[in-house]
């Protein structure tokens, strides 16, 4: 996996590298062209412990475990130093630490995003905050809190701050969702579930009389349903979610892996990620809480408030980090270069060919499969790559009847599979996996013949859409590919296990049909 770019940066100089939530206080010789150097050691349980997350300096390379012997050139040497062979270092983004609050809780971001629908935004946002008026001996003035509690319903449980919130979250959360929600608290479940057994009993006492119960039935469905819909609301299944208190506070603050918050040393300092920048703030504020020392209670409060603060920035950075256009994913996984791909026009194929299979041009399938047909040449011709590689170029210059033979026998001796791509992809279908199953005969033809089938699961028609081509390489992703997105295996549609609709005849197949059958 590649390693994420440093996309904001912040130097910290040499002269202030003793950050302790970076470096410990030793720090060992570096002998380079016969200068030593010293050189501060990351701390074993700072930001860049190497205990924990790898050594900075040597993933992504060819290394010992110590690091004594690094790069390609030491590959398979065996160290002197701690016994181990050089070989690649992978970026493990499983390498993951945590930050322990102790005694001290905070939301998570998703919690906290949720309880917004239930108690209202401006009354989370001061529920937690703490008032910044005090009193002449320094302490919180409780007159001024209590005046702004008594506003208002909605303001009881103002100002009173994290740690107290988790302390009484129950209370405070049934409190708010009967506020917010009346038609749908308990007591109003109660009240209606509690009219549905009077309604049984009179339905019972009617029918050992005789008497007609009707109207009664279609009043109880009716209860029943009203009753149903009040639990099932979104705002009731969200309050039911939140109760456990485990679920929406934690002591615990995750430090990722290295591979998404990138450092490195330079001649300036240490160049660091934007998160790594948040992580020294929140290690600052939590040493700050764990310190014995400090009494001062309305101080952790303000600290803990300031904390709070600093999560959810982090999580709005990793999630910025992850879906903006210059993110993870849309950067390094979607937003990069797909080796042994292809760009055509789509038509439609002559009968004969199935659901699940694809005819290439000439020029594209031999471009896409360059070196597994410079391979058979090599062994058909006993020639070497540079002599198998000016015949194969000389085929792209027309139609090489031998090479057109070669390309036959290998769709017709191996499974020769292709990712089919419409962008954007949106819907499941917009990537199929289809068999090589004929090769065009026509240097002109630029375009790639598909099943009128599958037009609907690609949202296209033959009107120029331009289609992507991705060429599998190795039979482990084929099969991989081949069980999620064949056309045959969409067939049945996994959400109901009916019919898929998507793959049924299209408007001009059933006409074709309709006039065969007159």
């Amino acid at each position: 996996m590649k390693i994420r770019k440093i996309t904001s940066e912040q130097i910290i100089p040499v002269n202030l590298v003793s950050n302790p939530e970076i470096y410990s206080r030793k720090t060992e010789s570096i002998t380079e062209d016969g200068f030593t150097q010293e050189v501060k050691v990351f701390a074993e349980d700072g930001l860049f412990s190497p205990k924990i997350f790898g050594d900075l300096n040597t993933e992504h390379e060819f290394s010992c475990e110590c690091g004594k012997f690094t790069g390609k050139i030491y590959e398979g040497l065996t160290c002197d130093n701690c016994n181990t062979e050089v070989k690649l270092v992978e970026a493990n983004i499983d390498k993951m630490g945590w930050i322990y609050l102790k005694d001290f809780f905070i939301m998570k971001y998703i919690s906290y995003m949720l309880l917004e629908k239930i108690i209202g935004r401006d009354n989370l946002k001061k529920i937690i905050k703490i008032l910044d008026k005090i009193t002449i001996d320094g302490d919180l003035d409780s007159a001024e809190v209590e005046a702004l509690r008594t506003e208002s319903p909605a303001t009881l449980y103002h100002f009173i701050g994290t740690q107290e919130f988790r302390n009484n979250y129950l209370e405070i959360l049934s409190y708010y969702f009967n506020l917010n929600f009346p038609e749908l608290s308990d007591a109003t479940v109660k009240k209606q579930e509690e009219k549905l057994e009077e309604l049984d009993k009179k339905i019972t006492e009617k029918i050992k009389n005789g008497k007609d119960v009707s109207d009664d039935l279609k009043a109880k469905e009716n209860l029943e349903n009203d009753i149903n819909t009040r639990k099932t609301k979104k705002e009731r299944r969200i309050f039911e979610t939140l109760k456990d208190p485990d679920e929406v506070f934690t002591n615990k603050i995750p430090v990722l892996s290295t591979v998404l918050r990138p450092a490195m040393r330079t001649a300036d300092g240490l160049k660091m990620d934007k998160l790594n920048n948040i992580y020294i703030n929140i290690l600052t504020s939590a040493k700050i809480l764990d310190d014995k020392t400090n009494n001062n209670e309305l101080s952790k409060i303000i600290i803990l408030e300031e904390l709070q603060a600093q999560y959810f920035q982090l999580s709005e950075e990793i999630l910025e980090n992850i879906k903006s256009k210059s993110g993870l994913i849309r950067n390094q996984i979607l937003g990069t270069r797909v080796n042994f791909s292809a760009r055509n026009i789509i038509s439609p194929a002559i009968a004969g060919y199935k659901i699940d299979e694809i005819v290439l041009p000439y020029i594209t399938f031999l471009t896409l499969y360059k070196f597994e047909i410079m391979n058979i040449l090599t062994k058909i011709k006993k020639v070497k790559f540079i002599e198998a590689e000016r015949i194969w170029y000389e085929a792209t210059l027309g139609i090489d009847e031998e090479i057109y033979k070669i390309i036959k026998k290998m769709i017709t001796d191996d499974e020769i599979g292709i990712l089919l791509n419409r962008n954007p992809t949106i819907s499941y279908g917009s990537i199929l996996y289809l068999r090589v199953a004929g090769v065009k005969h026509d240097y002109d033809d630029f375009t790639m013949s598909i099943h009128n089938g599958i037009l609907s699961l690609l949202a296209g028609d033959y009107d120029g859409d331009v289609l992507n081509i991705i060429s599998l390489k190795d039979n482990e992703t084929k099969e991989l590919m081949k069980e999620v997105f064949s056309p045959v295996n969409l067939i049945i549609d996994a959400n109901n296990g009916n019919f898929n609709e998507s793959l049924n005849l299209e408007r001009d197949q059933v006409l074709g049909l309709n006039n065969l059958l007159l």
